[in-house]
């Protein structure tokens, strides 16, 4: 758990506006998502949401050994003389794609099921 809450934590990989800025992004997202589709639309969004963040996490916790190698977006602090420690633009297209695809399951749910 120590290790989860230090790659949670860490500034140095990805600035605090950034963090900021993606809960945000969610809770404007899921605002307007509740405002079309009501609770029902915003709970399946908030679900797939969270399905996707957890799937995505788990795939790259597996591929790190437990966050104790580098790959992907994480750089272990073993080897950050060798890469920069900056998150690349690659983690920000997996963050909008699970957004995307959230909102794709969202209103086929709602579309197909609750109507």
């Amino acid at each position: 758990m120590k290790r989860e809450i230090r790659v949670i934590g860490d500034t140095e990989t990805q600035p605090l506006w950034v963090k900021i800025f993606k809960i945000l992004l969610i809770v404007g997202v899921s605002f307007t998502v509740y405002s079309f589709y009501g609770l029902a639309g915003m709970s399946v969004f908030l679900c797939s949401l969270v399905s996707c963040g957890t799937i995505s996490h788990f795939i790259h916790r597996w591929k790190t050994v437990g966050w104790t190698h580098s790959w992907g977006f994480w750089t272990h602090e073993d080897d950050v003389s060798k890469i920069s420690r900056r998150v690349p633009t690659a983690y920000y297209i997996v963050v909008l794609l699970s957004l995307l695809l959230s909102l794709a399951a969202t209103v086929i749910v709602v579309n197909t099921f609750l109507t």
